[in-house]
């Protein structure tokens, strides 16, 4: 593998469990919000019953219930006293899970989520080839945390008497008045005058960009000892240079600008400074050498792997359109093959955890793409090898695998099943007629700053920008030419685009919104090009209205996904209510009334969660995304039944 991109083995949330699925704050089954409880569309009525909270079933005569660990029995599966106390637990629920509502919603939530996993069951899904394929991908990352945490563990502890033989005993420590400048001649100035007769510290705290100086004024560094990693070996060497107290450096070159600095004391470390450097160098020493050992596992396999990269350049790939619904994204990516590792089948579902992820990607400039995708492909490839490690050690037979790995299973069956009722009401199903008497039931719909449609073409480089403006000049149709040129999220719907000034901030920053709404008020139609992050953006004003009362035709384009989103959510309650009704569901209330929340901390492998970066201590921060977090999805939460899970975690279409 290049170390030019290599980076930890397996960061924990964002990329290892919750590549896949980064829904859940609690762990399997226990804690996303059931589609009951997902958020209206902007502007609903509440309901008749909104607020209120429904009773689960109480026991009856010949109830299976009370029995010990067991806070509720639906259709003769259990749910178990530590699963309420995750869910009581979770983020979802935690405000008020100390109240009697609070804990019903609890039992609630987790009976319906019970439901769903039954009927996908008895409907089969899991032999669906798109959903065996998530199970088996989040099965193999469960797999691959637990190797990586068995790999970890077998790196012997680093000695106190090698840490000293390493330390050479108490070290030297600097005291220091310093000034940073971003370039040398701001350095020289400063210098002058010090030279010149003005005090340093007022000097420094006129001049210096280090941080914190501008707040607090402290321009002291005290108690700087070698390898602190505050500052890189070169610039160390010149600071411990300093011989006496008083002494001042000349400009020193650092990574992130120019230092000029005084000694002000040096001194021999106590014993306690002492121990607590032990303890950081022991940390640093065994991260290192962790990381050093999973790499070479990695590497290890790697040589005896014949891994097929079948995708090297993703501007000729054929990566599927970002505009399309979340159910057909998600197809197109899974069919998108980009790697083999012997015979597995790596695709764009193993790089990609969310459909927000997969567009981000796109934003990133065509010359760093290619750099970054070789990169996720690499560790996919990576988690492929940490995977058969555990299964040559029979990881996958520990119980805490198979929990988590059935958990997922769990996940992926709900989603699945809300998925299929989701997508089973299209807009086509939604009428005109229902839409508008849903948008005239909403008052706060009809609250609108100025409103502009256009058509939107996004192109990455500024020779491609010059041929639309040429076209568009031309005559050409601008729906036509987007359709032909634009990589934009409205490309195949001829870069239609109707949006209030208050919403165009993943396209424009405030300067860009007042030029287009500046020339839309002067009638003019454009084309108009804002060069952005994301490329070259033309707009065409195809009509403008100023702020006021939007009507129905007005916001027909935006209101009709909103709209539709409504019904489909009302699907899904009403599916959920008739599994209610037809069945036994019995609930320990007593157990509902006194079961405490699970502390932090208690389980172990969960399904959410779980890979620790190589190098860092149990315990240490997540990891990072390349492309960074999966963020809320516009069904607000990642998957089209509002749920909180994305696609890509638990519902392949």
């Amino acid at each position: 593998m290049n170390d030019s991109v290599r980076r930890p083995a397996l960061p924990p949330s964002s990329r290892a469990v919750a590549l896949l699925l980064s829904l859940l704050l609690v762990p399997a089954c226990t804690g996303n919000k059931s589609p009951e409880s997902a958020p209206q569309a902007p502007g609903a009525k509440p309901s008749a019953d909104a607020g209120k909270v429904k009773e689960p079933p109480r026991p009856t005569a010949g109830s299976p219930l009370p029995k010990a660990g067991v806070v509720a029995v639906v259709n003769g599966t259990e749910i178990t006293e530590a699963e309420f106390a995750d869910g009581l637990s979770s983020t979802a629920f935690m405000a008020t899970a100390g109240t009697p509502e609070g804990r019903t919603k609890v039992v609630n939530n987790l009976i319906e989520q019970e439901l769903l996993i039954q009927d996908a069951r008895a409907r089969g899904l899991a032999d669906r080839p798109l959903v065996r394929r998530v199970i088996e991908r989040n099965e193999r990352q469960v797999l691959a945390s637990m190797s990586q945490q068995r790999i970890i563990e077998a790196v012997p502890e680093i000695t106190d008497k090698e840490l000293d033989k390493e330390l050479g005993g108490p070290e030297d420590r600097l005291d220091l008045t310093v000034i940073l400048t971003d370039e040398l001649k701001d350095a020289e100035r400063a210098l002058a005058r010090i030279r010149g007769g003005e005090p340093f510290e007022k000097v420094a705290r006129e001049v210096s960009v280090a941080p914190g100086v501008a707040e607090s004024g402290n321009v002291t560094r005290r108690g700087l000892v070698r390898n602190s990693g505050m500052y890189p070996p070169e610039v160390e060497d010149a600071l411990f240079a300093l011989a006496k107290v008083g002494q001042i450096s000349a400009p020193i070159e650092t990574p992130v600008g120019f230092l000029v600095a005084r000694l002000d004391g040096r001194r021999r470390s106590t014993p306690e400074e002492f121990a607590a450097t032990r303890n950081e160098l022991r940390v640093k020493a065994m991260g290192a050498l962790r990381e050093e050992a999973v790499e070479k596992e990695i590497a290890r396999r790697l040589k005896q792997a014949k891994v097929t990269i079948l995708v090297e350049d993703v501007g000729k790939a054929k990566l599927p359109d970002p505009s399309l619904d979340v159910a057909s994204l998600w197809r197109g990516m899974e069919a998108v093959e980009v790697a083999k590792v012997d015979g597995l089948v790596l695709s764009l579902g193993d790089i990609f955890r969310d459909e927000k992820e997969y567009k981000k990607f796109l934003k990133i400039p065509v010359r760093n793409r290619d750099e970054t995708f070789r990169r996720d492909v690499d560790f996919a490839v990576r988690v492929v090898m940490l995977a058969r490690y555990g299964k040559e050690h029979g990881l996958d037979a520990l119980p805490a695998v198979r929990t988590a790995a059935a958990g997922f299973t769990k996940m992926v069956l709900q989603a699945q099943d809300i998925n299929d009722v989701y997508l089973s009401i299209g807009q086509k199903d939604v009428a005109d007629d229902k839409c508008r008497k849903y948008f005239e039931e909403r008052s706060l719909m009809k609250q609108a700053p100025p409103l502009l449609t256009l058509t939107h073409i996004l192109v990455r480089r500024q020779q491609e920008a010059d041929k639309v403006i040429e076209r568009l000049h031309g005559g050409a149709n601008p729906a036509d030419v987007a359709r032909a040129s634009s990589v934009g999220p409205t490309a195949a719907q001829g870069g239609e685009l109707v949006r209030l000034t208050s919403e165009f901030g993943d396209l424009l920053d405030a300067k860009g919104v007042s030029e287009l709404e500046a020339k839309a008020r002067r009638g003019e139609k454009g084309p108009l090009t804002i060069r952005t992050a994301g490329g070259f953006n033309i707009f065409v004003i195809r009509g403008f209205k100023e702020a006021g009362t939007a009507t129905f035709d007005d916001l027909l384009i935006k209101v009709r996904p909103v709209c539709l989103e409504h019904f489909r959510q009302e699907a899904i309650r009403e599916r959920i209510a008739s599994l209610r009704a037809a069945a036994r569901i019995f609930t320990d209330e007593e157990k509902v009334r006194t079961v405490e929340a699970r502390s932090s901390g208690a389980s172990g492998i969960s399904p959410h969660g779980g890979m620790m970066a190589p190098g860092a201590s149990p315990g240490s921060s997540p990891g990072s995304s390349p492309h960074g977090g999966g963020g809320a999805s516009p069904h607000g939460g990642g998957m089209p039944h509002g749920g909180g899970m994305p696609p890509h975690g638990g519902s392949p279409p």
